[in-house]
């Protein structure tokens, strides 16, 4: 990541030089700002200290465009000292007072910074919207390359949500501007964005075209660092290829990228980096069938990921060095890594369980209030058409034509209210499923835990641990399919039909069973509300499930399509079948029945015992208006 602020082009001896000779308050300001951003990569304390100092002097002077200055400066010091909470407390401290002195170019450029730290914090939604706004500012502008920078970050976002489509559009509109105004080290890093969205699509041969035009540009510039990162990327790219083809070349290539970027990190004694080069040439010399050196390096890298807590990357190098010693027939070895390797996994797991529930209990807080707000302003709106008909009715009698108008429109209005009542309902009962389902599965797993906290029967331990895993994945799955339910974000049929494809793939991945899906464009082509796209999917799930669990089918098809104005679902499978009739068990069929019910369609099951099991829905299309 990079940070975007004015281009100073200045050495830090020659801005303390200045600094010295400075006389006014405001040139003081200026150059300690100024020099506080030079130093935040390299000394990020010196730098949030001299920006305190220009802090403290532009208060004696009063200036919010100094004050502004400083605190863009503070904030990324304390992002690149490992301080989010502080950096994004100043940076938007920055961005009020730029914004109240009408200097638009500096207030976007500080949104940048801060859409870029909620990019390393998976906030994608909220640095998009950052990025969006700061676009405007930068449009108002004209300030062409700003924008074009802008349109780089913008389209690592929507890499990070799977957008590629997107992201690749807003990376050709800016590498044709940083070729219009010959800014060739912002087309170099553009290039390697543009590489990283072909090689998550899988595209290894494009991604390498690109991967390379950037390490052309960063020669160029002479910037080593830059240079060390295309090395790296070129080198995944031939892994990747090779693990696709089977072919030798691509292997000893990777292998020989990888250790071009190890020399350039040793050089720029970035110690991280050169141990996450070595973890990678031991993964290579594996596949090389050099398991000795391979795990000289592995072990190096294992150690300096485990001296400074880097748990994901230990775990990645533990997996390594299990299959080394496995492959080298050293098994109490490959136990033994692969044992600390699943230590490491259930550290991050617990880390990201945690934040995860902590993340949802929030969210559910957050929409209890804001449903019980809307309620109260939906009733106001009521009670005041209310009125407003009363009064009419007594004062204008006479005026019957108006009348039957005011009253048309309040009628329509009080609809289009309940409607609006009937969905923050349905919200709100979903955010109270989410908060009893998440309390009932922690006080199973607090439970569990204090069962085997007491107890030292190890096969009682393993079991305990399996019944809290399970609790934990079903209680993260629930919440998902709640928080999807509530984004009205996918009411778009494209995610609904995503979502079934989605899930019927996991299905295929995780059971053996040939699973597909024949799902129709006209379904993406709707907006659903929000009750009907959830019985669908919740609908489907059910039928799925009850044939992974009871119907031993090795072939099932899942169907979704429109006719004559009707949605017609389908599930169906070659199963043993049972007798829908003599059926006693039918909760789950009931609950389906009455899913498709509630939205004004109906239920079918057909089955006959050996001959397999159809799950039929036929359900009106939403009105024109979600169309």
């Amino acid at each position: 990541m990079v940070c975007y602020v004015c281009s100073f082009g200045q050495s830090t001896d020659s801005l303390r030089k200045e600094l010295s000779f400075a006389k006014t308050p405001y040139a003081k300001i200026t150059l300690l700002a100024e020099l506080s951003f030079a130093l935040t990569s390299s000394k990020p304390d010196s730098a949030i200290l001299l920006a305190k100092q220009g802090e403290k002097i532009a208060y004696e002077i009063r200036n919010k465009g100094s004050l502004a200055e400083c605190y863009a400066s503070m904030g990324w010091g304390y992002f690149k000292a490992g301080k989010n909470d502080s950096a994004v407390f100043y940076l938007e401290k920055a961005k009020q007072f730029f914004q109240e002195e009408k200097n638009f170019s500096r207030q976007g450029r500080v949104m940048v910074n801060l859409a870029s730290i909620f990019n390393l914090e998976s906030k994608d939604e909220k640095a998009l919207t950052y990025l969006m706004d700061a676009r405007k500012l930068f449009d108002n502008e004209k300030d062409q390359l700003t924008i074009a920078y802008t349109d780089k970050i913008i389209a690592g976002t929507f890499r990070h949500q799977g957008e590629y489509k997107k992201a690749k559009q807003y990376l050709f509109e800016a590498i044709q501007t940083f070729e219009k105004l010959n800014n060739i080290q912002y087309k170099g890093d553009a290039y390697s964005s543009l590489g990283s969205v072909y090689w998550e699509e899988k595209n290894f041969d494009s991604a390498l075209y690109y991967y390379r035009q950037s390490s052309n540009i960063n020669k160029q510039t002479h910037n080593r660092s830059n240079i060390a990162f295309a090395s790296e990327n070129i080198g995944d790219a031939f892994i990747e290829k090779s693990q696709l083809d089977h072919l030798h070349p691509f292997i000893d290539s990777a292998y020989f990228y990888y250790n071009n970027a190890r020399e350039i990190f040793t050089a720029l004694d970035d110690q991280q980096d050169v141990r996450y080069e070595e973890f990678k040439i031991g993964r290579v010399l594996r596949f090389l069938k050099e398991n000795d050196k391979a795990a000289k390096y592995l072990l190096g890298s294992l150690h300096y990921f485990d001296s400074a807590r880097l748990y994901v990357n230990a775990n990645e190098t533990c997996e390594e060095l299990g299959l080394v010693y496995k492959e080298k027939g050293d098994y109490k070895n490959a136990y033994l890594y692969l044992d600390r390797s699943a230590v490491y996994k259930d550290s991050i797991n617990n880390r990201n369980r945690a934040d995860l529930i902590a993340k949802m209990l929030a969210q559910y807080e957050s929409e209890k209030t804001d449903k019980t707000n809307r309620l109260i302003e939906a009733q106001k709106k009521i009670d005041k058409e209310e009125l407003s008909r009363t009064i009419a009715i007594e004062f204008f009698s006479l005026g019957i034509i108006i009348l039957i108008g005011l009253l048309a429109m309040t009628l329509w209005n009080r609809k289009i209210l309940k409607q609006q009542l009937k969905e923050v309902e349905m919200r709100n009962q979903l955010a109270s499923d989410l908060h009893d389902d998440v309390g009932s599965t922690l006080s199973s797993i607090l439970l569990l835990s204090d069962i085997a906290s007491k107890n030292k029967d190890e096969a009682l331990h393993i079991s305990i641990l399996n019944k809290i895993s399970s609790n934990a994945k079903e209680v993260i799955e629930r919440m998902s399919d709640i928080v999807w339910t509530m984004n009205p974000i996918n009411d778009e049929g494209d995610n609904l039909k995503e979502r079934i494809e989605n899930y019927v793939l996991q299905v295929k991945q995780l059971a053996e069973i040939n699973a597909v899906t024949d799902i129709s464009d006209e379904i993406g082509e709707i907006k659903w509300p929000m009750d009907i796209r959830k019985n669908i999917f919740l609908i489907c799930k059910e039928a799925i499930n009850n044939s992974l669990k009871y119907a031993k089918a090795s072939n099932l098809k899942v169907s979704f399509f429109i006719k004559d104005k009707t949605i017609f679902l389908e599930i169906k499978d070659d199963g043993i079948g049972f007798d829908v009739n003599n059926n006693n068990s039918g909760n789950g069929l009931r609950t389906m029945a009455n899913r498709a019910k509630s939205n004004g369609g109906k239920c079918f099951i057909e089955s006959t015992s050996e001959m397999g099991t159809i799950v039929k829905v036929v359900m009106p299309i939403p009105h024109s208006r979600y169309i």
